[in-house]
């Protein structure tokens, strides 16, 4: 979504400057963990009683994300740009929130040992989505134009809520198997006997259920903790912040068609990168990707595109007064 995003807007004409502040909003993904826990142990009224836990987060999140699709195929990016952000925010909150549900329906939905195979087919069905996405909103927005694209992309998330709706709902007793935040909830609330007793209990399980793993973990980790959540956080800031600038580059500033970069960026790139996985998992590198240190190939990846670049033209260079690019 967000290099379909900024090559929209790189398209229609918006500042690359403000470019950049739209790539902000892939920091979704790298601090869903601080509602991932309401997503495991909230219970959403009406839906969860027809769908179960895990598919009524899945169809919630795909409502937001068809929604903020839509919102932006009929907004203006040059004329309201913070309306355009809002909806990219909508959409990027949903989708992060999709990724936290369709992971616990992974690990639930089948045993240990088929585990492997899930996150296979999950992670191809990422890159064919990454795949239509990109490349099929290029080719809409070139041959007819970017409302139509993104009114197809909104579409087209009817194909998972369709899927979702098909699939049957994990068979686990999450009461059990959360038996202990249920007593924890019952601890903190006892604790809160001078409030009202709904209030007491809605005030426990927010310690238990969302305050309690974040403790746990501290407890776990001790003085590494904030190290860890902040190499989690920081991990591919790089990448977030000029990865997605590669389609306003290719487009605006060496002047390539939509469709060419589909052809190559998108097309190409899938299938080198489905060949390129299965040298990584012969074990040899696969360990040295699981090192820290291996973090530092994104922002090489990032400074070989910027010395590739060459001269900059004129008219992508600052003013002298401290206007903004482009």
């Amino acid at each position: 979504m967000f290099s379909t995003l900024n090559a929209r807007l790189a398209d229609v004409g918006v500042e690359t400057a403000t470019i950049g502040f739209f790539s902000w909003l892939g920091i979704t993904y790298s601090i869903k963990v601080f509602w991932a826990p309401v997503v495991d142990r909230l219970k959403l009224p009406l839906l969860d009683r027809l769908l179960g836990k895990r598919r009524s987060w899945i169809i919630l999140a795909q409502t937001g994300i068809a929604t903020g699709l839509y919102l932006m195929a009929q907004v203006d990016a040059t004329a309201a740009p913070e309306m355009m952000a809002l909806c990219g925010l909508l959409v990027a909150f949903s989708s992060a929130t999709q990724d936290v549900a369709i992971d616990a329906y992974r690990i639930e939905i089948a045993e240990e040992r088929l585990q492997a195979a899930l996150a296979a087919t999950y992670i191809f069905g990422y890159r064919l989505a990454l795949l239509v996405a990109g490349a099929g909103a290029l080719y809409l927005a070139e041959f007819w134009s970017w409302q139509v694209s993104y009114e197809v992309m909104a579409a087209l998330v009817g194909v998972g809520m369709l899927t979702v709706l098909i699939v049957r709902e994990p068979t686990v007793n999450h009461f059990a198997a959360a038996q202990d935040i249920a007593h924890k909830i019952e601890q903190e609330a006892a604790k809160r006997a001078h409030l009202n007793p709904r209030v007491a209990r809605a005030v426990g399980w927010f310690y238990a259920a969302v305050a309690g793993p974040f403790v746990d973990f501290f407890r776990r980790y001790r003085e590494l903790a904030v190290l860890i959540l902040v190499m989690v956080a920081v991990y591919r800031i790089s990448d977030i912040a000029m990865g997605v600038m590669a389609n306003p580059f290719y487009l605006d500033f060496m002047g390539f068609s939509k469709t060419q970069v589909a052809d190559v960026t998108k097309i190409f790139g899938f299938f080198m990168t489905i060949a390129g996985s299965g040298g990584w998992c012969d074990g040899g590198p696969l360990r040295r990707a699981e090192n820290p240190a291996a973090g530092r190939h994104h922002d090489r990846r990032n400074q070989l595109a910027v010395r590739s670049a060459g001269p900059v033209p004129a008219r992508h260079r600052h003013s002298g007064g401290g206007g903004q690019c482009r």
